[in-house]
């Protein structure tokens, strides 16, 4: 339509001919460009609250802690020992002591940070392109020390825990202790002893899942916390794929010399989820695969011991809290009713429950104790491991490249190994010294012998002759 028709043209129809052709935005397009604009928007916007639903569903789903399928059998095949069943969620916890790598890993992550200040500094003065790579690499640093406090803080925890339960194997052996006196400890028990030994264990069990629970939610934070470090290192190195070609050619074109981009890569390669290619050699492991295969083992362990103490707390509820409950019930319910009802109903009864025989005290006490004695041994295990580290940083202060191979000589796992050869030794020396002491009374023994016999020859006395 004509400008000069008496009329404006609506906002669908074109302007004319010289309008478009000296590069004015039609009213139509821009129309059509605002309708597509808002569409986007709203489906942007659609698709994030969608995606953040899902996202907070999948957590709320990671928050309840999965129970691992309990097994009848043990690995060959055998039923399992009602003991061993018993102490089994207790002991599966011992696996909780991680805190030689995560010690390691702390200390990786806090002296990185020097590291990246060396090469800060080495950032040529080119364009805006090294302020931006100086900001970076600034912004990466920052959040590798407040990583490596995240992983002192969780190790504390887990410290904490390991201490709890090593406590909570000594008072429930003074628990158990207490329901009979030590002479009748071998006795097997009773319906009513059973049902109080029950009692506690299952106190016990519930204890544990509370612990359990509370590990499980600050392995959850923690895990935040190395999804966070993760792509903070995701977009460092990104802006390193970014910045390097343009930088390379500036600093060819002022004759300057460039940064280190190759030392810049080895250090992000060495953070990044690198998985080793040569079968029992950790040492070119990333610190990241490190870290999620750590998890996984422990968050395995979290999820076995949590089934395991579930199946025994509802295994013991049928077979001794409810079935005591309910065959005193029926004994008050039954009285004056003939004799055939009453064995109907105690034969109903007995067939809904699931049979479990309680061992005797003495086994329950002597399981607990080496229960106890374990988390003594991996607490001790810990401190000699944490020690050893000391030994191998010391006069390394100002040194990060060698602070990083002891590092490196950790989380190998050469720092364990040389650990068990020399318990190894300790324990041979042990089993020698030992022998030594037997083979010197024999020797004193055989020589008390002979002194003896000499003794009696030079008296001229035979001791059969009467």
């Amino acid at each position: 339509m004509a400008r000069g028709s008496g009329r404006n043209p609506t906002p669908w129809e074109p302007l004319d001919t010289e309008s478009a052709q000296r590069g004015e935005t039609l009213p139509w397009e821009r129309i059509a460009e605002n309708e597509l604009n808002n569409m986007a928007r709203w489906s942007s916007l659609e698709e994030t609250e969608a995606l953040e639903k899902l996202l907070e569903q999948k957590r709320d789903e990671e928050r309840v802690m999965p129970k691992r399928k309990h097994s009848e059998l043990d690995n060959d095949g055998l039923p399992r020992d009602p003991m061993y069943e018993m102490i089994l969620p207790l002991n599966a916890l011992t696996k909780l002591s991680i805190a030689p790598e995560l010690e390691a890993l702390q200390g990786a992550y806090a002296d990185s940070r020097y590291i990246m200040v060396n090469l800060t500094y080495s950032i040529p003065d080119l364009s805006v392109d090294s302020q931006n790579l100086t900001a970076s690499i600034k912004g990466y640093r920052k959040s590798v020390w407040t990583f490596s406090e995240a992983m002192g803080d969780y190790g504390a925890f887990l410290d904490m825990i390991l201490n709890n339960l090593q406590e909570e194997s000594k008072n429930l052996g003074i628990a158990l202790s207490k329901l009979q006196p030590e002479d009748k400890w071998q006795n097997r028990p009773d319906s009513e002893q059973g049902r109080k030994i029950a009692a506690v264990w299952i106190t016990h069990y519930e204890w544990l899942e509370r612990e359990l629970e509370n590990t499980w939610e600050e392995t959850l934070r923690f895990e935040d916390e190395i999804e966070g470090v993760i792509e903070k290192r995701k977009v460092l190195e990104k802006a390193f794929d970014i910045t390097q070609p343009r930088m390379t050619k500036e600093a060819e074109k002022r004759d300057l010399k460039n940064f280190d981009f190759p030392a810049a890569y080895n250090l992000i390669h060495r953070f990044g989820s690198v998985k080793s290619l040569a079968p029992g050699d950790r040492t070119k492991d990333g610190y990241e695969t490190r870290l999620e295969d750590m998890i996984s083992s422990l968050k395995r362990a979290l999820e076995f011991a949590n089934g395991e103490a579930s199946y025994m707390m509802e295994k013991l509820q049928k077979s001794h809290i409810q079935k005591s409950t309910t065959e005193s019930q029926t004994e008050s319910q039954h009285e004056g009713q003939d004799e055939t009802d009453e064995n109907e109903n105690k034969t109903n009864n007995a067939s809904s429950l699931t049979p479990f025989e309680i061992p005797n005290l003495q086994q329950q006490i002597e399981a607990l104790t080496a229960t106890y004695e374990s988390y003594l041994q991996v607490k001790i295990y810990l401190s000699d491991m944490k020690h050893d580290l000391t030994q191998h940083l010391k006069g390394k202060v100002n040194l990060p490249e060698e602070r990083i191979q002891v590092y490196d000589y950790v989380l190998s796992g050469r720092q364990d190994s040389d650990y068990m050869k020399r318990q190894s030794g300790k324990v041979n020396e042990v089993i020698n010294k030992k022998e030594e002491r037997k083979r010197l009374k024999y020797r004193r023994r055989v020589e008390q012998e002979e002194k003896r016999a000499e003794k009696l020859k030079k008296q001229n006395w035979k001791p059969w002759h009467f």
